[in-house]
């Protein structure tokens, strides 16, 4: 019961709103017709979404799964394809010829980058600039510095790009462009000397003979002694094949049954040692022929035996003919020659020297071996993903062999046997060096198993 003067009990429950009154219905009002021709806009909020196709459900079967996969395999990339363009072809817009002629003195360098990366991409830049390059003789003993000379110089605007500055009072200029006026005469003045000669290099000299390629040889075992050279060569018949030479015996002054076979032509010596040759019916095998020992450095500007022109300590030009200090296209037609370094008629570069026959006493004075081939293989573009792994066993065995024999000259045999001993199980392939002077050749086929 509920005292009088009280109010009722609030109940224990949560407080529940009030009824709202039900809005009134509105009436929808007809469109007007610039309303019926406006386009209908959306908020940011309410766009419409794209429609997504449903995801396709794989196979419940792993197999088909598999199989269906095998079906659709990802096609191979490309083979990457390098063309060189012109300036003309890069830029039409851009292009102008130039004005100024070229001469001799004019020096081209023509630089291409290309980057690639695992997708079949590649990217070519082509550069070509035009060097002027000029002499200033006679110059003041007042200037004894790069910097001096420099700042002699900056009144005339040349378009320097290089400058350098010789202590027998000579200065080498590059140029953009060519030096249109007469410079000599303004030198002669700033430096107040009538002897201040400014003149144009001339371009580098013309070969007038190509370089003598080097030579490869390769042994066949077993050869009958009346088997003769020109039945060998006939039987071989591959392309730069030098000459077919019985080996003659040291102990005995008689011919073996060994014949060394030697090429101009690294593909032909790859494929005889590979192959062999086959004569009357019997099939010879091919080996490489003995490493020989490492040869002695040899500086061209002292002459002396040991060290190269770059490590050189005294820095000065002897002649190799005469001995004397001056250049060596400077020594008399008419001299004798005489070495330096063992007084034989003959000059120090030459082969013939007792000394650059020795053997190195220490691997730092031996010569370091050069490849016969330094361009990569693995680079040239292959859609087989079986000879681009070929190509890439090709350079690691050949980058390891050589860096081998430039750390250890003295032991290049050992080197190389070991080589071809750890390829031979692991990768299934031979490794073989043949030697032109401090140039090598290497050649890796696979094992062929019959």
């Amino acid at each position: 019961m509920v005292r009088p003067g009280c109010s009722a009990p609030r109940p224990s429950g949560p407080k529940q709103p009030a009824p709202r009154p039900p809005n009134p219905p509105q009436q929808k009002q007809p469109k007007t017709k610039t309303q019926l021709l406006k386009p209908p806009q959306h908020k940011p909020s309410q766009l419409p979404l794209p429609r997504t196709p449903p995801p396709t459900q794989l196979p419940p079967n792993p197999a088909s799964y598999s199989t269906t996969l095998r079906k659709a395999p990802t096609p191979p990339p490309p083979p990457a394809q390098y063309t060189e363009y012109t300036d003309q072809q890069l830029h039409p817009a851009t292009h102008n010829p130039p004005t100024p002629p070229l001469t001799q003195s004019a020096k081209r360098t023509r630089t291409i980058s290309t980057s690639s990366s695992g997708s079949a991409m590649s990217h070519h830049s082509i550069t070509q600039t035009t060097t002027y390059r000029y002499c200033i003789r006679n110059i003041l003993t007042a200037i004894t510095s790069q910097k001096q000379l420099y700042n002699s110089i900056l009144t005339f605007n040349l378009p320097l790009t290089n400058l350098k500055f010789n202590h027998n009072q000579s200065a080498l200029i590059e140029t953009k462009l060519p030096v249109a006026f007469d410079l000599s005469k303004k030198l002669q003045h700033l430096f107040g000397d009538p002897n201040v000669s400014f003149t144009q290099l001339s371009g580098p000299k013309p070969q007038t003979h190509t370089p003598k390629p080097p030579s490869f040889s390769c042994v066949i075992r077993n050869v009958d002694r009346d088997i003769t050279e020109s039945e060998i060569l006939q039987a071989i018949n591959l392309p730069r094949i030098t000459r077919a030479l019985r080996i003659i015996s040291r102990a005995t002054n008689l011919p073996t049954t060994f014949v060394r076979i030697i090429t101009t032509s690294k593909s032909t010596l790859e494929h005889l040692l590979q192959h062999g040759i086959c004569m009357f019916s019997r099939h010879y095998p091919c080996e490489p022929s003995h490493i020989p020992d490492p040869t002695p450095k040899y500086c061209s500007l002292c002459t002396k035996i040991g060290h190269l022109s770059s490590e050189c300590t005294t820095r000065v030009q002897i002649c190799p003919s005469c001995g004397e200090n001056h250049k060596p296209n400077m020594c008399k037609p008419d001299t004798q020659p005489k070495c330096n370094n063992c007084s034989g008629p003959h000059p120090t570069y030459s082969f013939e020297c007792t000394k650059r026959k020795e053997i190195p006493s220490t691997p730092a004075e031996a010569a370091p071996p050069k490849p016969a081939d330094t361009q990569s293989v693995s680079s040239e573009s292959s859609a087989l993903p079986e000879t681009a792994y070929y190509l890439r066993q090709t350079d690691f065995l050949r980058t390891i062999a050589l860096t081998f024999i430039h750390l250890f000259p003295d032991r290049r045999s050992e080197v190389i046997q070991a080589i071809d001993q750890a390829s031979q199980p692991f990768l299934n392939r031979r490794t073989w060096a043949s030697f032109s002077g401090n140039v090598v050749a290497f050649s890796t086929p696979y094992i062929v198993i019959s």
